[in-house]
């Protein structure tokens, strides 16, 4: 896939900035089959890769965690493949969604597009923590999002009832677990 405004590029960073805090706070961050290996002890090949017979375990935890199912039936008929959430914590037992960035841009259509993943239940029954960074943080589509997420959590939409919505700049330690209890 061709990054010709950036966006990919920019997406990065961003999520490294996150995982970066969220690492210091002692959590674990999976996105890849090797962050998998590493938090369930295998060992990895000399090159640093996940070894043959562990990929397939590999594969299946990242089975609705990092890639996640597209739903029947709510008009995705003509999506070719799964949908990607940015990451996962075992220790919290949440996925990830990041949204964020330093100029106005593609983020702004994609986080409206994500309102209706989640009412038709692409995260599935995870608890997802919809982070926003840097200028998305005042951004008027991160407000229109608030908005829609929240009358979806009134209708008593299900799945928006697991949503819950942090801003970068306010993210603690003891606030991810006042949302997330560890036990």
């Amino acid at each position: 896939m061709t990054d010709y405004h950036g966006a990919c590029k920019s997406g990065s960073r961003i999520e490294n900035l996150v995982w970066k805090k969220l690492k210091g706070f002692g959590y674990t961050i999976i996105t890849t089959q090797k962050d998998v290996a590493q938090y369930h002890g295998f060992q990895l090949t000399k090159g640093g890769n996940v070894k043959r017979k562990d990929v397939p375990f590999c594969r299946e935890y990242l089975e609705g965690r990092r890639k996640l199912p597209i739903p029947p039936n709510k008009g995705y008929d003509k999506f070719k493949e799964n949908f990607l959430s940015d990451g996962f914590s075992p220790e919290l037992n949440v996925l990830f969604e990041i949204k964020g960035g330093l100029i106005d841009g593609t983020t702004d259509e994609k986080i409206m597009a994500d309102i209706g993943k989640i009412k038709d239940g692409v995260y599935g029954d995870y608890h997802l923590f919809y982070i926003f960074q840097g200028i998305m943080e005042e951004n008027q589509w991160t407000h229109k999002f608030i908005f829609d997420l929240n009358e979806l959590k009134e209708s008593g939409n299900i799945y928006a009832q697991t949503v819950t919505v942090l801003m970068f700049s306010e993210l603690t330690k003891e606030t991810l677990e006042e949302i997330c209890p560890l036990t």
